[in-house]
């Protein structure tokens, strides 16, 4: 029998055993675009609040955690890990379960994953109302070339007035099945990029870390640019509709980084002209994510949402 409970302090022992005998790589994938592994100092660092263990007869079978997402009434699944052996699936799904009911209980409105396309955590959170809603290549150029003079489109830094033409941007941009799974609102959407907290004047957050740049007219954006020089990445959203070269963005997005390292750029199933346009200038496909979404909440005919239960 499989029984799923919060993590206590009390667990440090079983913990232990439970990591001398799992694999360390969960599948998902973290924010740096790196695979999340398990270790010894997760247990000291996941708030008990957020982190479920399966046992099976007495010892730790699986574990999951979650951090509060882009906005208050979200998760991201951080960790999720389960011995290898022939009751794996059924430990999976358990955890699923209670991580639902958990989350529905505090009020979040969404949980998301982020994994390797070919986890098994893809299959079994299908099972339990996840839906996929999009996926990402990530791709990869092993040595950013020397590039200069190549702002020929008229990029300018990003400034706090933008944000309603980005709103419009990223509204025509990307489909109207992942902006109901990541922000449909123009609140929502500002809330998730960060811009209560965050100006884009002193960067992401108050470092030199993230630069924005776009390209537009007369209060329309047509291409917006993310440079991230501590990940060594890019991201492109462009309108689809716009004549603009997608060859000339990315290159002016690897004169901006270091030269002689990697460069990394996240392309979803709906920017295909992005990814010709990063294997033109180098660019290939290393790995291939799945991103799914629970929505625990639900419209109803009155303007107010209702919590759904696991």
């Amino acid at each position: 029998m499989i029984t799923v409970r919060p993590l206590l302090p009390t667990d440090l022992l079983p913990f232990l055993s439970f990591y001398r005998r799992t694999p360390r790589e969960q599948g998902l994938v973290g924010r740096n675009n790196a695979t999340r592994s398990l270790g010894l100092t997760d247990f000291a660092g996941i708030p008990l609040q957020h982190c479920w263990i399966a046992l099976r007869d007495g010892q730790i079978a699986g574990i999951t955690a979650v951090r509060p997402g882009s906005t208050v009434d979200t998760w991201q699944i951080e960790r999720f890990v389960c011995l290898p052996d022939v009751q794996e699936a059924a430990v999976r799904l358990e955890l699923l379960r209670r991580l639902c009911e958990s989350a529905a209980e505090e009020g979040v409105q969404r949980i998301f994953i982020r994994s390797h396309a070919d986890s098994p955590l893809v299959d079994t959170a299908r099972q339990i109302a996840f839906v996929q809603y999009t996926n990402e290549i990530l791709y990869r150029h092993p040595h950013v070339p020397r590039v200069v003079g190549v702002n020929y489109l008229g990029f300018r830094a990003r400034r706090g007035k933008d944000h309603h033409a980005l709103f419009r941007l990223y509204s025509s941009a990307v489909p109207g099945s992942v902006r109901q799974a990541e922000g449909m609102t123009l609140e929502e959407w500002r809330r998730s990029e960060g811009w209560r907290l965050h100006s884009p004047r002193r960067g992401f957050p108050f470092t030199d870390r993230r630069r924005d740049y776009v390209v537009g007219e007369n209060g329309t954006i047509f291409a917006w640019l993310q440079i991230d020089r501590s990940r060594r990445s890019i991201s492109v959203l462009v309108d689809p509709k716009a004549e603009i070269s997608l060859e000339g963005i990315v290159e002016f997005g690897l004169s901006k980084l270091n030269t002689g390292a990697e460069a990394l750029c996240l392309v979803r199933d709906y920017q295909g002209g992005l990814a010709h346009a990063l294997e033109a200038r180098g660019f290939g496909p290393v790995a291939e994510h799945a991103l799914l979404v629970r929505m625990l909440a639900v419209w109803v005919k009155e303007p107010r949402l209702v919590p759904v239960r696991a």
